[in-house]
């Protein structure tokens, strides 16, 4: 008996079996691959040296099939579908604030996908000296803002995004990413119907309502400088931020200087975001 059953796990061993058993009885979901960019690097083979085009990729978790597994859990889908505002005034979490009540989807649909996107870097392997950040990795998660808060705090409320290597985040920045993730949340903007099963499909609506992170992280995806002086702190706007790119695009460099901006963030093109705001510390 314990050697059948010995011989029934050997199959594990095989990456391909492990992800079509993972397919087949669990709620997983697949990583799509993101380009981010090519580069040319010098590849030996056979003895010889050629110059090849390499392909640089990320891995994108598809949000519209995580939403379709927390709504295919009824303990989940009831905190998702039932608003947990204040009715005696005080604010407790973020759909107690004026800022709720003003955006143009939670303004209209009281229970949409509240989206709390977080970016932070990871070292894996724990290296030392020369050799630290070899296995640095960039990674997206977000969690859910109509998952009350007692519950939202736990890991399984945390859900990936997408991971990259931080040196190609460095070269390529994470535009392939967010790009793929502002596409999906302005479907979420006029709604999807997500289908759960035969009997079940949910017309959801969403959008991002801030992003968490640290200094350099926020002014990151934010597409601003990352280098931080309180002393060279100046309040933003979004109007004024939308002038500033305009400047530094018709005119030269020193804007980019002034005004503390690399570049246009793709967060820019989710209607109801505004990155001088939603973003800390920047």
């Amino acid at each position: 008996m314990f050697q059948a059953n010995t011989m029934s796990f050997s199959k594990f061993s095989v990456r391909n079996y492990r992800e079509k058993f993972y397919e087949d009885h669990f709620h997983y979901t697949k990583p799509l691959p993101i380009c981010m960019g090519e580069e040319w690097e010098w590849v030996s083979r056979n003895g010889e040296k050629s110059l090849q085009k390499i392909y640089q990729h990320a891995n994108y978790i598809d949000i519209f099939d995580t939403l379709k597994a927390l709504y295919g859990n009824p303990a989940v889908r009831e905190q998702l579908e039932y608003s947990h505002q204040a009715t005696d005034g005080i604010k407790r979490d973020f759909c107690d604030g004026e800022y709720f009540k003003t955006h143009p989807v939670f303004s209209r649909h009281e229970n949409a996908i509240q989206f709390i996107l977080y970016f932070d870097e990871i070292e894996v392997a724990n290296p030392l000296g020369s050799k630290a950040g070899n296995h640095k990795l960039g990674c997206f998660y977000y969690t859910i803002g109509n998952i009350q808060p007692v519950h939202r705090s736990s890991l399984p409320s945390m859900f990936l995004l997408a991971v990259a290597k931080s040196e190609n985040i460095e070269a390529f920045r994470c535009d392939a990413n967010l790009k793929q993730f502002v596409s999906q949340i302005n479907k979420l903007l006029e709604g999807v119907e997500l289908k759960i099963d035969e009997q079940h499909t949910y017309k959801v609506y969403g959008a991002v309502i801030a992003m968490a992170g640290d200094t350099p992280a926020s002014n990151f995806i934010g597409g601003f400088k990352e280098g931080f002086h309180a002393q060279s702190f100046i309040f933003r706007t979004l109007k004024a931020h939308h002038d500033e790119l305009l400047l530094i695009k018709e005119g030269s460099s020193k804007f980019s200087v002034m005004y503390g901006i690399n570049k246009r963030s793709e967060l820019l093109d989710m209607p109801g975001f505004d990155i001088t705001k939603c973003l800390p510390y920047v």
